[in-house]
């Protein structure tokens, strides 16, 4: 079914509905101890932004800033007490939308098709829908979120491009963090690894002192034989973390 964007407006409580009564059936079968919901917002920051493309739905609420945390609050909302609510302020998987083409197959010619081809859908994504230029849409989000909702929220994950350099994460000395939240930047990258991770660390620590790593995005789009390596990256930038005080 195709939706036509003057529809949505109408279309939107019916599929709010059925996110909520979605949260609700999950909740009735894994205990709350066990349970950790996620909201996922690509198209609400770029809609913060204003950054999004004219081919997707803009926002049809007139204040949109206010539509976006207003409806982000009535879904954290309905995440029962005792699980763990958390938002993956998310700028959208840029970097890997040319990882769709996983379907050619192993062989050198379709692994060659495909890394061809993944080029090229890669450059359109980036300069179509690139990533905002600075940390301050998923700040100014996050502490939108925080202000707004009566639940406790447990965890943040907040996107950090490629090429982030110090003036990159900037508005992070203005995030007002209360304690309980914990905070993850989304700054390791494959194509760099561990020096480019060590790089952004070091950059995000002169405007934030305590937060936890991961990669930019999801690992859906991404090509499965760089899994492996992935994990090793994550291993060894957190080794330090990890070693027993002296």
């Amino acid at each position: 079914m195709v939706l036509a964007k003057e529809n949505v407006a109408e279309i939107e409580p019916a599929y709010e509905r059925a996110l909520l009564e979605e949260v609700d059936r999950i909740a009735s079968v894994v205990p709350a101890e066990d349970l950790a919901v996620q909201w996922d917002t690509p198209w609400e920051v770029r809609a913060w932004d204003g950054s999004l493309p004219r081919f997707l739905v803009q926002p049809w609420f007139a204040d949109a800033k206010k539509g976006i945390i207003d409806r982000l609050v009535r879904l954290g909302s309905r995440v029962p007490t005792g699980a763990q609510l958390g938002y993956d302020l998310c700028h959208g998987d840029y970097e890997h939308t040319g990882n769709l083409i996983l379907g050619l197959g192993g062989t050198t010619r379709g692994r060659f098709l495909r890394k061809a081809g993944a080029g090229v859908l890669r450059e359109f994504s980036v300069r179509v829908a690139g990533p905002p230029k600075d940390m301050r849409t998923t700040v100014d989000m996050a502490t939108g979120l925080l202000a707004e909702t009566s639940r406790p929220i447990d965890f943040m994950h907040l996107p950090v491009r490629r090429a982030a350099a110090e003036d990159y994460f900037r508005p992070l000395a203005d995030f007002q963090a209360p304690v309980r939240l914990d905070v993850y930047l989304g700054l390791i990258h494959y194509s760099d690894g561990v020096q480019g991770a060590h790089r952004r660390i070091a950059a995000a620590e002169r405007f934030i002192e305590e937060f936890g790593v991961s990669t930019e995005c999801g690992w859906g789009r991404r090509d499965p034989t760089t899994i492996d390596g992935l994990i090793d990256i994550h291993r060894e930038v957190s080794e330090p973390l990890r070693r027993p005080a002296r």
